[in-house]
């Protein structure tokens, strides 16, 4: 997997093993390598960094990278090669915003998500049910107790049951019965007795 590196940012990176070109297993520890990169598939090319690679351990060494090595999002590639000095060495990386890097590596940040798109489709989808479509439309997936449920006892067919005394709420045929509520009633009022559906 390549390692994630900040864009425009100065790094030192560790390139290897170089080994023997003879035996292919001798670790190459005193060289002064020359690396070339190749910034998000473009030619490679001389690093911009005018630092040496410098030995670390082990055949692997320290190579610097400044702003301009880093400059392009995408694969970085860097190699080195020298047949009779040792083995074709490379290692590939992949050059990140800061916010992604921040974000995913030095974890002091947060992804950026655009939600300019979502809260079009969210506030379309939300306004078209709830202001525009008949209500036929959800009427079955609405329970009593829901905005739906509210909306269908305003404009939908009610009725003080004779039977039971409650109020009972129609789908918008007006004939399927939807939900019913307890009614209470007071002396010395009229209740209201039914309510036709919104025309």
């Amino acid at each position: 997997m390549a390692t994630l590196l900040k864009k425009s940012t100065n790094v030192t990176v560790r390139l290897g093993p170089f080994l023997d070109a003879t035996d292919g297993v001798t670790p190459e520890t005193g060289l002064t390598p020359t690396v070339q990169v190749s910034k998000n598939h473009a030619a490679f090319a001389a690093r911009s960094s005018g630092t040496s690679a410098a030995h670390d351990a082990n055949g692997w060494y320290a190579v610097p990278l400044n702003t301009t090595d880093t400059s392009d999002a995408g694969p970085l590639v860097l190699e080195s090669t020298q047949s009779t000095v040792h083995l074709p060495v490379w290692r590939e990386f992949i050059v990140v915003t800061a916010n992604v890097y921040d974000s995913l590596v030095s974890g002091t940040d947060y992804l950026d998500v655009a939600t300019a798109e979502v809260t079009t489709a969210v506030t379309s989808t939300v306004a078209d049910v709830i202001f525009t479509r008949p209500t036929s439309a959800w009427e079955t997936d609405a329970p009593a107790k829901s905005l739906g449920g509210a909306v269908m006892q305003g404009v939908h067919k009610t009725d003080i049951n004779d039977s039971t005394g409650n109020l009972d709420v129609y789908k918008s045929d007006g004939t399927t019965l939807k939900y019913s509520r307890t009614v209470t009633t007071a002396t010395g009022r009229d209740p209201i007795d039914s309510m036709s559906g919104a025309s």
